[in-house]
């Protein structure tokens, strides 16, 4: 928020892990992922001995997407997802870090004892997990692209929800099973093996919005 809102300027270097961990009241570890998540998003850069740097001061130059209005449109959009999803689970498998899988396997964690709350906490949850995994391929353009369809991405699983409204247990179920193989492929690091159970994942929910379309 400090660099978006100006507290930083571009090119000036932040201040040292222990001075933010101060500052935060977090522990120095925290920070160290803070700063590495603000890489991927391409808003700081390190340079070993030196520091990080502020390189950009603004996400504003991420584009926010038309909403979707038609079935047809929140199909379009799954087939988006497919494609882009099924590359970047490929990247997250070959390149995530110790931190990365612990982040990616906490996600998966909260979206399984989210099935049982309320909607919106589940959607929530299945969120996090689809932007882990992206934030694990360390390519910023495969962030932000997700960030870009954040709401599509809610109001396609709001719809996939609806579709399974006389059986959650069910859509349960096949949602558990469908991340706990792109989660195994992920911490095994196989990275054709996520990109299938990635768009194995998004195309079947594609499918089921079809049945209703046609």
């Amino acid at each position: 928020q400090k660099i978006c809102n100006g507290g930083f300027r571009q090119g000036q270097k932040l201040p040292s892990e222990a001075a933010l961990a101060e500052e935060y009241g977090v522990s120095r570890p925290v920070i160290r992922t803070a700063i590495q998540r603000l890489r991927n998003q391409g808003l700081v850069e390190t340079t070993k001995g030196l520091g990080s740097f502020v390189c950009r001061t603004s996400v504003s130059c991420v584009i926010q997407m038309s909403p979707v209005d038609t079935v047809s449109d929140t199909l379009l959009c799954y087939e988006y997802r497919a494609a882009v999803e099924g590359e970047i689970a490929y990247h997250a498998a070959r390149r995530c870090n110790a931190a990365d899988r612990i982040r990616i396997q906490k996600a998966f964690e909260a979206s399984e004892s989210a099935f049982s709350s309320n909607d919106d906490r589940a959607l929530l949850a299945d969120l996090q997990f689809h932007l882990a995994i992206a934030e694990a391929s360390h390519n910023r353009f495969y962030i932000q692209a997700l960030q870009t369809i954040k709401i599509q991405m809610t109001d396609g699983m709001n719809a996939v929800s609806d579709y399974f409204v006389g059986n959650k247990a069910r859509h349960n179920s096949i949602k558990s099973m469908e991340h706990s193989l792109i989660l195994e492929a992920i911490q095994r690091g196989d990275g054709s093996m996520a990109k299938a159970a990635m768009r194995l994942h998004i195309e079947r929910s594609k499918n089921w919005l079809s049945s209703i379309a046609r």
